[in-house]
């Protein structure tokens, strides 16, 4: 029983496929001897081949080649005959041949029943690379490959983005764990003493061991102390009197140890206050505090900063009008002009398919949120999007495959000028992927939800993470237009954050200032500029063009 841990995926395949594509191989191979060069163009033909990793991959399956001729084992013959269900259970079995730990640790940490739970790739490779596994290291593309292999089995089973075992698995289990580690082991040792007595009579070892040419075992060893006869000796431990003199010395030398000199005076010229603002619409006028307010003296080392003032924009006088009916006037607006191009999912790509998983569209809508946040409508991103769904990257991650193979999936689509900085960003969607693996129950839970700011605390936290301002707004919006969830209750958050609608909020006296750095700060304006716009004003979105009805945009 060896430890195999050298595996590689079929090129361009799923694991469902691999049954289908592995036996048409067998099949091209079936009629007699074929040559290496037939085998290799009928590869290319299927898109199998790969001349670095398919050694690796038919060596599983007992078929091999030299320049010339392609050789068949009694495995691979034993393959080309059986059945689709007999195929699957003779590559398992191969499987645990070829590595018994690797299989016996992964289908118990799927164990449900047993105090396992489902687990994603990655959450699996950490716990067969940890030191509760006695088995020989793997590393992760490779047990990503073997993982791919044990799913073609069917003996486990992707359920949302993590593995679960099959009721062939749960079967397999009665005998995996009446198997005892520590006999696999001593099984394993006796097998490699074994080689090992192999390989010395091929060196022509003695009875005891001494090359039968001459020369005792005493030639070849080494006298622990002759290894360290060249270095200088160990200079004697300082004695705790000495210890005492050195720190003593270094506090007379440093004097200025923090915590342990008087506050420094404060700056002697603050900063210049800026003017107050101008009064805006709405919202009474703010004075500037004074920047030498702020350099009151405090302890430390550092003098303090002069107070930063915030930044105003242009004010837009428009009628004395109560604020219904400006919302109103501005919602109508928006509707005649309600033509322009907006980050919208459907717009995006974004389909719901019926019977399709919900997590997995969470994911797809959480990595277009993180891709559009802070952005201006521009034909850069939806290009990058339209390329993006060109390749397997969404795939990659609904199946929980790492961020490597999601990335190897888009080859060149990050090499262009115009797509380098959303490129970028595509390091999120991994962090998004684990979090939503870590809530199956993401989507139910986001119906159940009792208001809007429950719905948004969920997404930050299962989803999106904290870091980000407008990403989980838009998602609750776009799932409330998917028909997902319910806009009378998520409805009170729908409208997105965006700086153009701060920035037009504060233009119509919603907020006193555009820069908001406190997430309760933003979750206020947001209700409050749904509650005024709702679905008939695009939840917010006649707000953030307000610009455009006014007039204020110029061209680039």
């Amino acid at each position: 029983m060896p430890q195999r841990v050298d595996y590689e995926a079929i090129p361009s395949t799923r694991y469902d496929q691999y049954v289908f594509k592995l036996r048409n191989v067998l099949n091209q191979l079936a009629g007699g001897p074929v040559r290496f060069k037939t085998l290799r163009d009928f590869l290319r033909k299927q898109g199998m081949w790969d001349r670095d990793k398919a050694p690796t991959v038919f060596s599983i399956i007992d078929v091999s080649w030299d320049k010339k001729s392609v050789a068949v084992g009694k495995f691979a013959k034993r393959l080309a005959n059986a059945s689709d269900e007999d195929f699957q259970r003779l590559l398992f079995d191969r499987l645990r041949e070829l590595n018994i730990l690797l299989v016996k640790y992964v289908l118990e940490a799927l164990d449900v029943e047993a105090g396992g739970r489902l687990h994603s790739v990655h959450e699996l490779y950490r716990m067969i690379t940890s030191y509760v596994y006695p088995g020989d290291y793997i590393t992760l593309p490779s047990f990503q490959a073997w993982i791919d292999w044990m799913a073609a089995t069917g003996f486990i089973k992707l359920v949302g983005i993590r593995w679960a075992l099959s009721d062939k698995g749960i079967a397999e289990l009665v005998e995996l764990k009446a198997m005892d580690v520590e006999e696999i082991l001593e099984d394993l040792a006796d097998e490699d003493d074994e080689d090992d007595e192999d390989d010395d009579e091929g060196f022509g070892l003695g009875d005891s061991g001494a090359p039968s040419g001459g020369g005792s075992g005493d030639d070849f060893g080494f006298d622990d102390e002759d290894l360290f006869a060249d270095l200088p000796p160990e200079p004697p431990v300082p004695s705790p009197d000495e210890i005492a003199a050195a720190e003593a010395a270094f506090g007379d030398e440093f004097e200025d140890v923090p915590g342990t000199n008087d506050a420094l005076p404060a700056a002697t010229e603050p900063r210049r206050p800026r003017p107050a603002a101008p009064a805006r619409v709405g919202a009474p006028s703010l004075s500037q505090a004074p920047a030498a307010a702020s350099a009151a003296a405090v302890s430390g080392v550092h003098a303090p900063l002069a107070l930063r003032g915030w930044p105003t924009v242009a004010t837009v006088s428009i009628e004395d009008a109560d604020t219904a009916a400006l919302a109103a006037r501005i919602t109508g607006w928006y509707q005649a002009l309600s033509a322009w191009p907006a980050y919208e999912a459907p717009r995006l790509g974004v389909e719901v398919a019926e019977g399709a998983s919900e997590l997995a569209l969470l994911v797809e809508l959480g990595v277009l949120a993180v891709l559009v946040e802070g952005l201006p409508v521009q034909p850069q991103v939806f290009a990058f999007v339209r390329r993006l769904r060109a390749t397997t990257f969404f795939a990659s991650l609904g199946y929980g495959e790492g961020l490597e193979e999601c990335l190897d999936a888009m080859e060149k689509t990050g090499q262009e000028p115009w797509a380098r900085a959303l490129f970028e960003r595509l390091v999120h969607a991994r962090f998004i992927a684990r979090r939503a693996s870590m809530k199956l129950d993401l989507m139910p839970s986001l119906r159940a939800a009792e208001d809007g700011p429950a719905a948004i605390a969920l997404l930050r936290e299962h989803l999106l993470g904290t870091h980000w301002v407008e990403a989980p707004f838009w998602v609750a919006r776009e799932l409330i237009r998917l028909g997902l969830l319910d806009g009378d209750v998520v409805g009170s958050v729908a409208a997105v954050p965006t700086r153009r609608l701060i920035t037009n909020a504060q233009r119509v006296g919603l907020t006193a200032r555009t820069e908001l750095h406190d997430f309760d700060a933003i979750l206020a304006l947001a209700q409050q500029v749904a509650g005024l716009f709702g679905a008939e004003a695009g939840y917010g979105a006649a707000l953030e063009r307000l610009d455009d009805a006014l007039g204020l945009r110029l061209p680039s």
